[in-house]
C-alpha cells in the first residue's frame, strides 16, 4: 500500500464506474498498472464495490449519530430495531461508534430516537426528512440487482433484467443524476497497512471559514467532505498519528464549535432489508 493506490481508492470512491484508462489519465500510470493495483486490492479485501443509495428518496428519515463508550453494541442496535433499521455501522477506537438509522412511517423520528437512546447522550451528526421520488419499475429492478451484485457492468444487468443496455444506461443516467444512487467502494480501514482512517466531525458557526479546515487539511481526504448544515463530516488518511492531533488543535482554534476525531476500525453497511423491501415494490407493481 502506497499513496498511489491511497489516490486510486479515493478515485474509485467518488466513482466506482471510471474506466482504467481515466484512472490512468489522472494518476499518471499506464492503463496495466492501474489494473493490477485495483485487482490486488480487491482481491486483498482492502476495498469492494458498493453502492449508495440515497434511502431519502424511497421514504425513510436518516439520522447519523455517534455513540461513546459502548459496552454492547448488538444490545444497542437490537435496541434501534424496535424504531428503524441500522444500514451502516462504522466502528471507531475507545468503544465509540457512528450508526445510520434509517426510519419510515415515524413521526418525529429524531425525537423518538433520542429518546430511545436515553441516557446514552448520543451526538447527532446529520438527520434527513424523506422526499419520496417515483420510479418506475424498470429503475427499482436496476437499484435492485446492483445492491446484490454492485460490481455489475451495464451488459450484465441488461442480460440479468432482460432488458437493452440503453434502457440500463437511460437508467442509471437518471438514477445517479438525480442523486438517488452512486456507484463507489467499500474501504476496509484494518487494511491500510501503514495508513489510519481518520474521520472529523466539525460542527461549525455560521460565520466560520470552510476553506481555513481545507487547508490545514491539505491533500490527506479520502474523501469529498460532506456539509450538511452546520455539520462538515470529513473522511481522512494518514501514516503519522502526531498529524491528527495537530490537526485536531489548528481547527479548534479556528474557533468551531465542536470537532470529534475519529480512527475507524471497521465499517459495515446493512442494506437486506431494503433489498427485502425493493423486491416487495416489485411484486406489488
Amino acid at each position: 500500500m502506497d499513496k498511489v493506490d491511497l489516490n486510486i481508492i479515493k478515485i474509485l470512491l467518488d466513482n466506482s464506474k471510471i474506466s482504467y484508462k481515466d484512472i490512468s489519465d489522472k494518476v499518471g500510470l499506464n492503463y496495466n498498472s492501474i489494473r493490477n493495483r485495483v485487482k490486488k486490492m480487491l482481491d486483498n479485501g482492502i476495498i469492494r464495490y458498493n453502492i449508495l443509495i440515497n434511502l431519502v428518496n424511497f421514504g425513510y428519515d436518516i439520522i447519523h449519530i455517534m455513540i461513546k463508550q459502548v459496552d454492547d453494541i448488538e444490545s444497542l442496535i437490537n435496541k434501534i430495531r424496535l424504531l428503524g433499521n441500522v444500514y451502516i455501522l462504522v466502528k471507531c477506537i475507545n468503544a465509540t461508534y457512528i450508526i445510520g438509522i434509517a426510519l419510515k412511517n415515524r413521526e418525529n423520528s429524531l425525537e423518538l430516537v433520542k429518546a430511545l437512546l436515553d441516557p446514552l447522550e448520543p451526538i447527532i451528526i446529520s438527520y434527513r426528512t424523506n422526499s419520496s421520488i417515483k420510479l418506475s419499475q424498470t429503475q427499482i429492478r436496476i437499484i435492485r440487482y446492483l445492491l446484490l451484485k454492485p460490481s455489475s457492468s451495464n451488459k450484465e444487468i441488461a442480460f440479468a433484467l432482460n432488458i437493452s443496455p440503453k434502457t440500463v444506461k437511460r437508467n442509471l443516467d437518471y438514477l445517479i443524476n438525480n442523486a438517488i444512487i452512486r456507484f463507489s467502494m467499500l474501504l476496509d480501514p484494518s487494511k491500510l497497512e501503514s495508513y489510519i482512517n481518520v474521520g472529523m466531525i466539525i460542527r461549525l458557526n455560521k460565520n466560520d471559514d470552510i476553506n481555513k479546515i481545507y487547508q490545514i487539511l491539505q491533500d490527506n481526504f479520502l474523501m469529498k467532505p460532506i456539509v450538511y448544515e452546520d455539520i462538515m463530516l470529513v473522511i481522512l488518511y494518514t501514516n503519522n498519528i502526531s498529524w491528527i492531533d495537530e490537526c485536531y488543535r489548528n481547527i479548534r482554534n479556528i474557533g468551531i464549535k465542536y470537532i470529534e476525531a475519529l480512527i475507524a476500525l471497521d465499517v459495515k453497511i446493512s442494506l437486506d432489508w431494503f433489498i427485502d423491501n425493493l423486491k416487495s415494490m416489485i411484486r406489488e407493481r
